[in-house]
């Protein structure tokens, strides 16, 4: 596996993910109040989320475009563009901007918009304003990549791009997809159970993650929603979630030496004192008896017999 890539299939032709910069690192770009930043236009695809401070971007054919904190910016190959430095002293952009290339050096330059969902007649660039929660989930994903530049396999180094592109592109797209899907699959309880259970499953790590963040991207109401869940599972939006993060407090427990309190935090429980009365009553035991029984099972069950 060391010398395999994941690649990426268009027209029957193989194109592998090169990454622009520096080799050995993804880098994160500081920039002062009014720093100049030329014109430009390469063939290259650009992933941008701008993670403090703002900033604004001309792309030739369209009006100045704004970009907050938390934004997160497409731009497809071969458009010019310039970014401007003058809304806050300091800006900070996360980059992915790689180029697709096949074995003869013939770059792809379709737009990504077309490589993903063969959508015709699209824009030069993409934006999204990020909640706080997807921005940090980016910027950790990025951030871990530059330890897998050191890798001497040419698989790891290519799986962790296209997961990082593929990542972006999510946040970016989610809700475009989720829109056009949902005039024929909102009715269907069945898929509206995936799309929870599914959601459940990425986020529960997130604290500020809630049934109600559930139903308000879903837009339909909690009162609807725990009506189907109950009816698929025989259990509300709320009482999944808790059980998703009992479960991965378990599975920490038994893998992990952290302390209980750093659990429940890894677990999405924003108060570790509710975490531990709920896994109490969930388990008939605390976290640390648990952990004890998991750890000395036949020392245990002779203390109970005691």
């Amino acid at each position: 596996m060391k010398n395999a890539e994941i690649q990426l299939i268009w027209n029957k032709t193989a194109y592998r993910m090169e990454w622009e910069g520096a080799p050995d690192r993804i880098y994160h770009q500081t920039f002062m109040r009014n720093e100049h930043c030329n014109v430009h236009t390469h063939p290259s695809y650009h992933l941008i989320l701008v993670t403090k401070g703002a900033c604004s971007v001309n792309i030739d054919g369209y009006p100045p475009v704004v970009l907050p904190q938390n934004s997160l910016l497409m731009i497809n190959p071969n458009h010019r563009h310039q970014f401007i430095f003058d809304k806050s002293d300091v800006c900070v952009h996360n980059p992915l901007i790689w180029r697709f290339c096949d074995e003869n050096g013939n770059l792809l330059t379709e737009p990504l918009q077309k490589l993903m969902d063969g959508s015709e007649n699209n824009p030069a660039y993409e934006l999204r304003v990020l909640s706080a929660g997807e921005a940090g989930d980016f910027i950790r994903m990025h951030r871990e990549m530059e330890q897998f530049f050191w890798s001497s396999s040419d698989y790891v180094k290519s799986s962790r791009l296209f997961s990082l592109m593929i990542f972006g592109i999510d946040m970016l797209w989610r809700w475009k997809w989720q829109k056009n899907a949902t005039p024929h699959s909102v009715r269907n309880s069945s898929v509206i159970k995936d799309k929870i259970l599914f959601m459940i499953d990425m986020y529960f790590r997130r604290e500020s993650f809630s049934a109600r963040s559930i139903a308000d991207e879903l837009d339909r109401s909690l009162h609807y929603l725990n009506s189907v869940m109950l009816k698929e599972t025989g259990s509300g939006v709320a009482s999944l979630l808790r059980k998703r993060r009992l479960k991965h407090a378990i599975e920490l427990l038994k893998t992990t030496n952290a302390p209980v309190k750093t659990i429940a935090h890894k677990c999405g429980f924003a108060s570790a004192v509710y975490f531990s009365e709920l896994f109490k009553h969930e388990n008939g035991m605390t976290a640390s008896e648990y952990r004890k029984q998991y750890n000395n099972p036949i020392q245990s069950h002779q203390q109970a017999k005691k």
